[in-house]
């Protein structure tokens, strides 16, 4: 074989394979592709439904927007589970069809069509448009399922998931959280049950209980308590409710929670009687079941909603520390963010690390119980005072002293506090003894 054949023959491989590769397999994906495009019957985005009609399920079922959610206006005025209509939804974004099953069938019966478990309408906001979607039998064999598409008589098959669309109930497409507010924005909250009536208010981020005494609350117990009340959420609809709320333990509630966010929005929450693991709850004349585990919060007393710290703050915001103890004077400065300066009783540098510690079991210290008394008996054994500096430099200060012992407590005043408290003496030893373990540097 000449040089020359060789040559014209190679080029005729290069061809050939350029060839098989532009039109079988370039070529291949594009004719794939149409052939897809082919079998699309509808493109609807979830974004352009002004309404969804849903026929065939226990209830008929009409959806709409209602800003970046969902609301149910039938069979009953409620908000909707948006995951679940545009769960729905998403079948019709590009909905196609498996195979072409009969053009004009004379008996629908065979597949489930001459009355359709299910009829999908969805009205688009463009123009008013709508687009119906009839769902019949399944195949059980290929997991497809029989529809027909804007009254056509074409039967075509299409995937199962389509069908799947009818075991929905109305509960799935009710939005099962009942209460409108945000924990943060919450302003004042109130707990009465059958044996306590508590009070609660934030000042300057601060929870206090006002009622039925006047003390610092446990931020953790509030916040916890207005979390789960935020994200409560039905277990049971009673969607026609007897007239006689005593029924539900309702006419007079186990318990009743008010609360007042900013701008003066209030939500009350009825607590009636407990049904097996069920605690039925009254939210804006919505009468649902929840889980009984609410039932913990109404068990809890006075001692339960106070503030467990002795000293709430962050170490770490600390830039002035001063303290009197034993007839001396102790006074730390913060330079920068992890160096402190001794200015009293000598100006001297300091491990920042070691008051560090002493800060920490400041603020990790605990209330043991609170007294009715104002005012500590006897001289101070040891004064504390604190300012801090938050990320704004918004400046604040804290006040301790800390009084007699009896037996293993010790009376602490606290300036935030209007009573006298008690801790465990060893409090005043840790500390104490972190002070001692801070040097000037040599």
């Amino acid at each position: 074989m000449s040089f020359r054949t060789t040559i014209i023959l190679a080029i005729l491989l290069i061809g050939l394979g350029a060839f098989a590769y532009f039109y079988e397999y370039k070529g291949g994906e594009e004719r794939e592709k149409k052939k897809a495009e082919e079998k699309t019957l509808l493109k609807v985005k979830k974004e352009d439904v002004a309404e969804v009609d849903i026929q065939g399920l226990e209830k008929p079922i009409k959806a709409v927007p209602a800003g970046d959610n969902w609301k149910l206006t039938s069979p009953i005025d409620s908000r909707a589970d948006s995951a679940t209509v545009e769960r729905i939804l998403g079948n019709f974004e590009n909905l196609k069809y498996q195979q072409i099953i009969e053009e004009s069938p004379k008996d629908l019966a065979q597949y489930g069509l001459d009355k359709p478990k299910l009829t999908v309408e969805l009205t688009l906001k463009k123009d008013g448009k709508k687009e119906t979607l009839q769902i019949g039998a399944k195949n059980p064999v290929e997991n497809s399922c029989y529809i027909r598409l804007n009254g056509s008589p074409r039967v075509y098959m299409a995937d199962g998931t389509v069908g799947d669309i009818g075991n929905t109930t109305l509960f799935d497409l009710r939005d099962k959280k009942l209460t409108d507010f945000v924990s943060e924005k919450v302003q004042s909250l109130s707990l009465r049950t059958t044996s306590d009536d508590f009070q609660f208010k934030k000042e300057s981020g601060i929870w206090k209980m006002v009622k039925p005494v006047d003390s610092p609350a446990s931020d953790s117990e509030i916040s916890s308590f207005l979390s789960a009340l935020e994200f409560l959420r039905a277990t049971k609809f009673i969607d026609q409710p007897s007239t006689d709320l005593s029924q539900y333990g309702l006419k007079d509630p186990a318990a009743s929670v008010g609360i007042a966010q900013e701008k003066g929005m209030q939500q009350t929450i009825d607590f009636g009687k407990k049904e097996g693991e069920q605690l039925y709850v009254n939210v804006g004349n919505t009468i649902a079941a929840v889980s009984d585990s609410f039932t913990t919060y109404f068990q809890k007393k006075l001692e339960d909603w106070r503030e467990k710290k002795l000293l709430i703050f962050n170490r770490f915001d600390a830039a002035d520390v001063f303290i009197k103890t034993s007839g001396k004077e102790y006074h730390f400065k913060k330079a920068t963010e992890d160096k402190w300066s001794q200015e009293a009783p000598a100006k001297a540098e300091i491990d920042g690390d070691k008051l560090q510690d002493l800060l920490q079991n400041l603020e990790t210290a605990e209330i043991v119980k609170y007294s009715d008394t104002a005012a500590l008996k006897g001289a101070p054994s040891l004064e504390i005072f604190v300012t801090l500096k938050d990320w704004q430099d918004k400046t604040s200060k804290k006040h301790l002293v800390f009084g007699e012992s009896d037996g293993n407590l010790q009376a602490v005043k606290n300036d935030d506090y209007n009573t006298v408290v008690s801790v465990n003496g060893s409090v005043q030893q840790s500390i104490v003894k972190a002070l001692g373990e801070i040097k000037p540097k040599k």
